[in-house]
């Protein structure tokens, strides 16, 4: 039977998640099992991701001509993305083979893939200049306070990821 505190410990994957749980005085584990931020963080990926393809490859074009193609151009983000993760999955090997990241597992190489991209993309969107800078920022600052958390909790050795 479990225990109060396992019953109401939570999981989260990011740091300031954890960080706010801390503060909060709740008990807080990492976990890769937290719907929530799945979803929104998912979600934020996809959106930097789309709207960057719509830029790189509708911009320009007539509205009419964008409308039409954003399906096609959600199949080929989708393609894109099967792609990515196949190629991060060679490059993983890679690095293993070259003695890197030989203890990381796949998942968390893979996330750190898929945010360095998504921080490159963001930054992209951010430098254009249009209206899509505000979805750019947004991702560079849940990156930033992301990184600030594991920062603060490394240093308060309050971080049970480790």
């Amino acid at each position: 039977m479990p225990t109060p505190d396992a019953k109401n410990a939570v999981g989260y994957y990011f740091a300031l998640p954890r960080l706010v749980a801390s503060w909060r005085g709740r008990s807080f584990g990492r976990s890769e099992h937290n719907a929530v931020e799945a979803y929104t963080v998912g979600g934020l990926v996809h959106a930097v991701t789309f709207i960057f393809a719509a830029e790189l490859l509708l911009g320009g074009r007539p509205a009419w001509q964008q409308i039409l193609l954003l399906i096609p151009l959600a199949l080929l983000v989708w393609a894109w993305w099967s792609l990515f993760f196949y190629m991060g999955l060679l490059l993983l090997n890679v690095l293993r083979g070259a003695g890197v990241m030989r203890d990381t597992p796949a998942s968390r190489a893979q996330s750190l893939f898929v945010g360095i991209t998504t921080t490159l993309l963001a930054w992209h969107l951010i430098t254009a200049g249009s209206w899509t800078s505000v979805l750019g920022w947004i991702w560079m600052i849940a990156v930033a306070l992301n990184l600030a958390a594991a920062a603060l909790l490394t240093l308060a050795h309050a971080d049970p990821a480790r």
